[in-house]
């Protein structure tokens, strides 16, 4: 397993599409989110198992700034041919609101992708993989 396909799939991991609704305005979503659950459980998660290795997601946060940045980081153990290593990979970049929507745009991919806010959770949702974050 190489570096950059487990960050690749790292960021496949939380690219979502979430549906419009009325909710927060952006002074609502401020604050540092925590990943507590994948697919409903809990930390470290296995993102990936093969008979080369395993990727194992140990944390993620998402800080939303007041100004409409954020910053993201996520921490993996990668376990390779019996040898376990510590990596993260870094995001920063914009979001907005609209209604329960989070709209993430990373500096490095302006495609972007969302989240729904409600109740103190962000909750982002792929083909596959729910990941829920507290604040």
């Amino acid at each position: 397993m190489k570096r950059r396909s487990v960050l690749a799939i790292a960021l496949a991991l939380f690219v979502a599409a979430c549906s419009d609704s009325s909710g927060p305005d952006d002074a609502e979503v401020e604050g540092t989110f925590t990943l507590r659950t994948i697919n409903g459980a809990v930390l470290p998660f296995t993102l990936e198992e093969t008979s080369a290795g395993k990727v194992e997601v140990m944390s993620d946060f998402y800080t939303l700034n007041d100004d409409g940045t954020y910053d993201s980081t996520i921490d993996f153990r990668l376990t390779e041919a019996g040898e376990v290593t510590l990596d993260s990979a870094n995001e920063s970049g914009t979001y907005s609101v609209r209604g329960s929507r989070v709209t993430f745009t990373p500096s490095v991919d302006p495609s972007g992708y969302t989240a729904t806010y409600a109740d103190g959770k962000l909750t982002f949702t792929s083909e596959n993989v729910t990941a829920v974050y507290v604040r």
